[in-house]
Protein backbone atom coordinates (compact mmCIF):
# COMPACT_ATOMS: atom_id res chain seq x y z
CA UNK A 1 0.00 0.00 0.00
CA UNK A 2 1.83 3.04 -1.29
CA UNK A 3 1.20 6.63 -2.26
CA UNK A 4 2.53 7.21 -5.75
CA UNK A 5 2.66 9.89 -8.40
CA UNK A 6 2.08 8.45 -11.85
CA UNK A 7 4.30 9.41 -14.74
CA UNK A 8 3.94 8.51 -18.38
CA UNK A 9 2.16 5.40 -19.53
CA UNK A 10 2.95 3.04 -22.38
CA UNK A 11 0.66 0.46 -23.96
CA UNK A 12 1.50 -3.21 -23.52
CA UNK A 13 -0.16 -6.60 -23.90
CA UNK A 14 -0.51 -9.35 -21.32
CA UNK A 15 0.07 -12.55 -23.29
CA UNK A 16 -1.23 -15.86 -22.06
CA UNK A 17 1.26 -18.64 -21.36
CA UNK A 18 0.46 -21.86 -23.21
CA UNK A 19 3.11 -24.04 -21.58
CA UNK A 20 2.60 -27.35 -19.85
CA UNK A 21 0.52 -30.41 -20.53
CA UNK A 22 -2.31 -29.86 -18.06
CA UNK A 23 -5.54 -28.86 -19.86
CA UNK A 24 -6.59 -26.75 -16.86
CA UNK A 25 -3.53 -24.53 -17.44
CA UNK A 26 -3.14 -24.94 -21.18
CA UNK A 27 -6.35 -25.43 -23.17
CA UNK A 28 -4.28 -26.55 -26.18
CA UNK A 29 -2.56 -29.40 -24.29
CA UNK A 30 -3.08 -32.72 -26.02
CA UNK A 31 -4.31 -31.13 -29.26
CA UNK A 32 -2.62 -30.51 -32.59
CA UNK A 33 -3.72 -26.86 -32.58
CA UNK A 34 -1.08 -24.16 -32.33
CA UNK A 35 -2.02 -21.36 -29.94
CA UNK A 36 -1.81 -17.73 -31.00
CA UNK A 37 -1.04 -15.81 -27.77
CA UNK A 38 -1.94 -12.46 -29.35
CA UNK A 39 -5.46 -13.68 -30.15
CA UNK A 40 -6.24 -13.64 -26.41
CA UNK A 41 -3.91 -10.79 -25.40
CA UNK A 42 -5.18 -8.45 -22.68
CA UNK A 43 -4.41 -4.73 -23.18
CA UNK A 44 -2.49 -2.98 -20.42
CA UNK A 45 -1.43 0.57 -19.67
CA UNK A 46 1.94 0.49 -17.87
CA UNK A 47 2.76 3.60 -15.86
CA UNK A 48 6.08 4.70 -14.43
CA UNK A 49 5.27 5.65 -10.83
CA UNK A 50 7.35 7.38 -8.16
CA UNK A 51 6.72 6.23 -4.59
CA UNK A 52 5.93 9.24 -2.38
CA UNK A 53 5.09 7.38 0.85
CA UNK A 54 4.83 3.78 2.05
CA UNK A 55 2.00 2.63 4.31
CA UNK A 56 2.79 -1.07 4.04
CA UNK A 57 5.37 -3.00 2.07
CA UNK A 58 9.10 -3.13 1.45
CA UNK A 59 9.51 -0.44 -1.20
CA UNK A 60 11.16 2.83 -0.14
CA UNK A 61 10.00 6.41 -0.79
CA UNK A 62 11.61 7.76 -3.95
CA UNK A 63 11.67 4.36 -5.64
CA UNK A 64 10.37 4.06 -9.17
CA UNK A 65 7.86 1.31 -10.00
CA UNK A 66 6.15 0.11 -13.13
CA UNK A 67 2.41 -0.14 -12.45
CA UNK A 68 0.09 -1.91 -14.89
CA UNK A 69 -3.67 -1.68 -15.16
CA UNK A 70 -6.09 -3.39 -17.52
CA UNK A 71 -7.05 -1.25 -20.48
CA UNK A 72 -5.23 1.29 -22.61
CA UNK A 73 -4.73 1.91 -26.30
CA UNK A 74 -4.47 -1.00 -28.75
CA UNK A 75 -4.18 -0.26 -32.46
CA UNK A 76 -5.86 3.12 -31.98
CA UNK A 77 -8.72 1.72 -29.89
CA UNK A 78 -9.10 2.89 -26.28
CA UNK A 79 -9.87 -0.23 -24.24
CA UNK A 80 -11.60 0.56 -20.95
CA UNK A 81 -12.80 -1.86 -18.28
CA UNK A 82 -16.55 -1.12 -17.86
CA UNK A 83 -17.27 0.65 -14.58
CA UNK A 84 -13.63 1.37 -13.83
CA UNK A 85 -11.93 4.71 -13.41
CA UNK A 86 -8.68 4.49 -15.39
CA UNK A 87 -5.46 5.87 -13.91
CA UNK A 88 -4.19 9.14 -15.34
CA UNK A 89 -0.71 10.51 -15.89
CA UNK A 90 0.42 13.00 -13.18
CA UNK A 91 -2.22 11.62 -10.78
CA UNK A 92 -1.19 11.16 -7.14
CA UNK A 93 -2.93 8.70 -4.88
CA UNK A 94 -2.91 5.71 -2.60
CA UNK A 95 -2.54 2.43 -4.50
CA UNK A 96 -3.03 -1.14 -3.34
CA UNK A 97 -0.49 -3.06 -5.42
CA UNK A 98 0.65 -6.64 -5.88
CA UNK A 99 4.24 -7.08 -7.02
CA UNK A 100 5.78 -9.80 -9.17
CA UNK A 101 9.30 -10.87 -10.13
CA UNK A 102 8.70 -10.91 -13.88
CA UNK A 103 5.94 -8.35 -14.44
CA UNK A 104 4.99 -4.81 -13.47
CA UNK A 105 3.15 -4.28 -10.20
CA UNK A 106 -0.60 -4.49 -10.65
CA UNK A 107 -3.58 -3.03 -8.89
CA UNK A 108 -5.36 -5.38 -6.50
CA UNK A 109 -8.87 -5.61 -7.90
CA UNK A 110 -9.90 -3.49 -10.86
CA UNK A 111 -12.38 -1.49 -8.78
CA UNK A 112 -10.31 -1.32 -5.59
CA UNK A 113 -7.42 0.51 -7.19
CA UNK A 114 -6.98 3.11 -4.46
CA UNK A 115 -7.76 6.72 -3.77
CA UNK A 116 -6.66 9.82 -5.63
CA UNK A 117 -5.86 13.20 -4.17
Amino acid sequence: MVEVTLGTSTPDLLLLNYEGDAPACNPFAGTTETPNPEAWAVPLAVFTATVDAVNQGEVKPGAELKVAEFGGMVDGTDCVVPGSSPLKEDETGLQFLATYLVAPASILGVYARGFTK
